[in-house]
């Protein structure tokens, strides 16, 4: 630091100044503690006290280091001492919207807006006090009014990209992202948008690539770590997502929502009695400051037998200070607690409350439930044609070893996951839990602009789709416990089970690649398995999307039912009918049943499938923390507790009651 020629010397040097400014923004990238920045900054004032630069790189010190209250002394000195007040004005204004102290950043906001109503930082705070207040298209505009005077600001940028990305116009708002990052490919805020914009919307693998671009940015970047905490668990990577979030925890250990999302992984991985010790070993004082550890704390309560403490412990949190990835688990939670407690109408209505939380997401997701019906109506259509029953199949048998395929469907939420570990439990079975491999096939067919009803595809074609359906078999058994394992190194007598129940409706794609293949289908009782499906957080899709009422679980039901009858009415399927009530009241005898149809011996290792649920490292399924439950029965009929909400639906459902067998029930 260079020192001042006179006494009277107000401010620093011109190359001192960008000095300590670059100073600020490499500890802003994590790339230099703060600490030693204030060594500096402190030096700095004593040689420049009058300095109003030096007073509001003081104000960003603090305001980057959580002492607002500091920040706004040093950053009011330096409005004092500027001769230019925009500044200034601007910068405390900017630190009262982080506080989010919205009347004081509306008064500095107002003294920079006499000064200069139209200078971008004017404009770019007005945009940002709009998002403050929610208030979308007035924060587009000011935004855009702002890149209009400054076209190649990558901060206005990065965040009109975000208000865009909040007004459903993802498309856009990915745009100017990667425009920015093009102008500036080292701005580590802006990656680090982009990265939770990714995340936002489930572009899972481009998620990850941006969050690792900031830690090569800035390896310190606890942000980029938290993120990948989760995006690796929802990747059902637990291992990775717990050494992501120690390692955040661990730079920045007052954190209560890096905090939370460990306790996620620890639930996920339903390590109920690790996650009650995390959560008991947590600082009271946090526990009590942090909505999401609140919650954790009542679902802890409701867990361990204190329904009514949970009950009063959630109904005492605010559900919009939780975390908006929180607040449909909340409403899940209080649903829960009224339903123990027999207020099944307020049970159903918070059930509801979480379901229109995901229904908000749809448009930003660009997810259209329709879809799914349309595409069960086209199946329905192909099979109840004429030549329907003369499609073209694929005649090359699975794999040189002989083992033999077999799709595990149904409705969610009707047992499949039960069945599942029951059937991994055989040293015989190899189990893929929801994988993508029909859906790669889907992909592949619709680039051709063909779809599986297509009559016109040749054995050429369906020798490649098939192929397309064993390459990725091989991908996600190579991702399971057993690395290397794939569909042909198979041995003799192997059983290869693709578990996804919604596979039901692509019978016809299935019998056309695989006629040789063995379907199980797994039922329950309709209105319990819809209810089910109704009271579920599912992560959406356009499948999933079709469950967030009552009413339309009931119509997807429906339709699913009526094409998996076709189906089964137009095509040779082999096919082991399994009531999830019957494998309740009599595991072994309806397992010994479906072990012959897949020309399988008994084996008492099914006996232990609690076993195999605890050794697998992560069940994707929303049935995760009930496989390694011994065998109830307390869910069958819960649906009587909601007759009420039944009563307008039970016209559709009533014949599948009949037909299935549950008349008499």
């Amino acid at each position: 630091m260079a020192t001042p020629k006179t006494p009277a010397a107000q401010e620093p040097p011109r190359a001192d100044q960008q000095a300590l400014a670059q100073m600020i923004g490499r500890a802003q990238s994590q790339q230099l503690p703060w600490s030693e920045v204030k060594k500096k900054l402190l030096r700095a004032e004593k040689s420049y006290p009058r300095s109003a630069f030096v007073q509001t790189l003081l104000g960003n010190l603090y305001s980057a280091t959580q002492r607002p209250d500091k920040a706004l002394q040093h950053l009011k000195k330096a409005a004092d001492r500027a001769t230019n007040k925009l500044s200034p004005y601007c910068n405390l204004a900017r630190l009262c919207l982080l506080q989010d102290q919205l009347p004081e950043a509306q008064r500095w906001l107002e003294r920079a807006r006499s000064l200069s109503a139209d200078h971008p930082a004017v404009l770019s705070l007005e945009g940002s006090l709009a998002v403050k207040h929610q208030e979308w298209s007035a924060a587009k505009a000011a935004f855009e009014k702002a890149l209009i005077a400054r076209p190649q600001d990558v901060e206005i940028m990065g965040d009109l990209a975000n208000v865009e990305l909040e007004m459903g116009f993802a498309d856009a708002a990915m745009k100017r992202y990667q425009a920015a990052l093009k102008l500036a490919p080292d701005a580590l805020r802006l990656w680090f948008n982009y990265a939770c914009a990714l995340q936002d919307l489930r572009q899972m693998d481009r998620a990850l690539e941006a969050n690792q671009r900031c830690l090569k940015l800035a390896p310190s970047h606890t942000g980029a770590l938290n993120n990948l905490g989760t995006l690796y668990l929802a990747l059902g990577r637990p291992k990775q997502a717990k050494q992501m979030l120690e390692q955040a925890i661990e730079l920045a250990p007052n954190d209560p929502h890096f905090r939370a999302n460990l306790l996620d992984v620890f639930e996920r991985l339903n390590q109920t009695d690790a996650l009650d010790e995390a959560l008991s070993a947590l600082p009271s004082d946090m526990r009590r400051a942090s909505p999401d550890l609140a919650l954790f704390a009542a679902q802890s309560q409701a867990r361990n037998g204190d329904k009514a403490g949970a009950l009063t412990a959630l109904e005492a949190i605010d559900v919009g200070s939780l975390s908006a990835s929180r607040r449909g688990s909340y409403h899940k939670s209080l649903a829960q607690a009224h339903q123990s407690a027999g207020a099944f109408e307020q049970a159903l209505a918070h059930y509801q409350a979480m379901n229109d939380i995901q229904a908000a997401t749809l448009p930003t997701l660009g997810i259209e439930p329709s879809a799914f019906l349309a595409e069960i109506q086209a199946n329905q259509r192909a099979l109840t044609q004429a030549p329907a029953r003369g499609y073209s199949t694929c005649q090359e048998p699975l794999a040189p070893s002989g083992a033999q395929l077999v799709f595990l469907v149904g409705f969610p939420r009707s047992g499949t996951t039960l069945l599942d570990t029951m059937l991994r439990s055989h040293s015989a079975i190899q189990v893929v839990e929801e994988g993508p491999m029909l859906m790669t096939v889907k992909h592949a067919l619709a680039k051709t602009g063909q779809s599986a009803n297509s009559p016109v595809l040749s054995p050429e074609q369906l020798a490649a789709l098939r192929a397309q359906y064993m390459k990725s078999l091989d991908a996600a058994l190579r991702a399971s416990s057993q690395p290397g394992l794939t569909a042909a190194a198979q041995p003799g007598g192997t059983t290869l089970v693709d578990k996804m129940p919604l596979n039901l409706v692509d019978a016809l794609l299935i019998h056309r690649l695989f006629p040789a293949a063995k379907f199980v289908f797994s039922l329950r009782h309709p209105c319990d398995a819809c209810l089910s499906c109704f009271m579920q957080n599912f992560v959406l899709n356009e499948s999933m999307a079709n469950f967030l009422t009552l009413a339309d679980t009931v119509r997807a039901y429906d339709a699913s039912m009526r094409l998996w009858q076709a189906a089964r009415t137009h095509l040779p399927l082999a096919v082991f009918d399994l009531r999830y009530e019957d494998l309740v009241a009599d595991m072994q005898g309806r397992c010994e049943a479906l072990l012959s149809f897949l020309g399988l011996e008994w084996q008492d290792a099914l006996l232990d499938y609690r076993k195999t649920a605890q050794q697998r490292e992560m069940i994707r399924t929303p049935s995760f923390n009930q496989v390694v439950q011994p065998l109830y029965k307390t869910a069958q009929g819960r649906w009587r507790s909601y007759e009420f909400a039944f009563a307008p639906l039970m016209a559709q459902l009533q014949p599948w009651i009949e037909a299935y067998g549950y008349g008499e029930d």
